[in-house]
């Protein structure tokens, strides 16, 4: 879940209660899905054109993320675990994100 602030700084809000994590200084988030078997919550960043990986265990977003298509919107993880679809807002097509074994790409 994202929130913005007065300032307009936007927060994303992670599965643990009462723990805020600052998504980025110009970043707009779109759209997040928690991918459990990982142990991850993906947040799509429309902004930076990318998806945005939070590791529940370390409590940090991975440096690079992953490129998606332009203005990420829309997360859905499909009816198998391993892929995640990403709407993209700025260019009208899907992008398919393999959340498997190993870095996702």
């Amino acid at each position: 879940m994202a929130f913005s602030s007065d300032d307009g700084a936007t927060w994303t809000k992670p599965a643990e209660v009462g723990a805020w994590y600052r998504a980025g200084d110009e970043d707009v988030v779109g759209d997040l899905v928690i991918d459990l078997p990982r142990n991850h919550v993906l947040v799509s960043n429309l902004t930076a054109n990318r998806l945005d990986v939070w590791d529940n265990g370390t409590k940090t977003f991975d440096q690079t993320g992953v490129a998606v298509g332009s203005q990420p919107w829309g997360l859905a993880i499909s009816t198998d675990p391993n892929v995640l679809l990403v709407a993209n807002s700025g260019g009208t097509n899907i992008s398919r994100v393999n959340l498997g074994t190993g870095p996702i790409s």
